[in-house]
């Protein structure tokens, strides 16, 4: 038996929420026959082990497969979760001997459980081989590599925010973040801030990654703020969206691809119903059009592809509900200029008339 384990996702955590350590383990038969591990992976609940494993098998006998992932700490190894196959059912089938030899055998998605929960553990990844021993020695096993990495270029757009839930008075001054997930490390990005927004916001803010295809489990995770001078900053709203078909036809077609003007609700787990929506385009390229097609980030140089505006925003007198004309005496005069002209009028024929007499 060749058992190839490429990836697990959505691992259980401890029981203090932190990632486990996770390392395989496989072994057929009853009391843990040939057993085999993995190395132990570094803390995280979506671990990549791109290992093989190699087990000898009787059959009909030692029939069933366990595939098994444990959360290694300094004093105690836990089981995460685990599956079992029964290779029996698979050798012995027509249609798998024929998959086999026509060397199409698919990778599965099997479901990680624990006899101490109900729920799900997670998620492996894995595909499973079965040969004669005169086959497998004259064809040695060949260890799994990790696929070569490609780069491309994300571009995200924020346009505009509406329905945005206000925070301070009937007014919230909104921000809003932006962050991919994924394998690597991807920094998050911030919009500047639309003071005093009633409900509404406009930003055209560009942000730009560099991006490494394939990706197991890609997100786009988004966040409203309204911004506080004063403390912490209040969350609005989040929302995270599956990146994965997207970025797939991208890598498979090795060309850019764009989804323009969508409007993203997000929630908050505090309160019903959508608490703001957020107008972005999402564009994939390749480094070579990523060249062709220039861009800055935020409004910065080059400002094109597409050429973004300087939102239009409420002032700080617009803000605090006050009028600048009342502070601002020439726009006082242009509104009064009759009644002005025929005060100073007035005015000049008193003062001229006061000077006469005492001469």
């Amino acid at each position: 038996m060749r058992i190839h384990c490429y990836w697990a996702t959505n691992l259980s955590s401890r029981p203090d929420g932190k990632a486990p350590a996770p390392f395989l383990k496989v072994y057929n038969g009853p009391g843990g026959h040939q057993v085999k591990t993995g190395k132990v992976m570094d803390n995280t609940i979506n671990p990549e082990f791109w290992t093989s494993f190699e087990l000898a098998a009787m059959l009909p006998g030692q029939a069933i497969l366990h595939v098994e992932l444990w959360d290694y700490t300094l004093l105690k190894e836990n089981l995460i979760g685990g599956t079992t196959i029964d290779l029996e059912d698979r050798y012995y089938s027509q249609k798998w001997k024929e998959m086999q030899a026509m060397q199409k055998m698919p990778r599965e998605l099997r479901q990680l459980t624990n006899e101490t929960s109900s729920n799900v553990q997670g998620n492996i990844i894995m595909k499973l081989e079965i040969f004669p021993v005169a086959f497998a020695r004259a064809n040695p096993m060949e260890q799994l590599a990790p696929p070569k990495k490609t780069q491309f270029e994300m571009r995200v757009t924020i346009w505009e925010a509406k329905e945005v839930a206000t925070k301070d008075g009937g007014q919230s001054d909104v921000f809003v973040t932006v962050q991919p997930r994924g394998e690597a490390e991807y920094e998050k990005q911030s919009t500047d801030t639309h003071w005093f927004s009633t409900g509404e916001a406009e930003f055209n803010w560009r942000m730009i990654w560099p991006i490494f295809l394939p990706e197991k489990v890609p997100r786009l995770f988004m966040q409203v703020w309204d911004q506080d001078v004063i403390g912490a900053d209040d969350a609005i709203g989040e929302a995270e969206l599956n990146l994965k078909p997207m970025l797939d036809k991208v890598l498979k077609k090795g060309v850019g691809a764009k989804q323009d003007g969508m409007w993203i609700a997000t929630t908050h787990p505090n309160f019903k119903g959508v608490q703001a929506r957020i107008r972005i385009s999402l564009e994939v390229l390749t480094v070579a059009e990523s060249i062709i097609k220039p861009a800055g980030n935020r409004r910065d140089a080059p400002n094109e592809n597409p050429f973004l505006e300087m939102p239009i925003r409420p002032g700080l007198f617009d803000g605090l509900g006050l009028s600048f004309k009342f502070f601002n005496p020439m726009m006082l005069f242009m509104k009064y200029r009759v009644k002005c002209c025929i005060c100073c009028i007035i005015i000049g024929v008193v003062a001229g008339l006061v000077l006469y007499m005492s001469m």
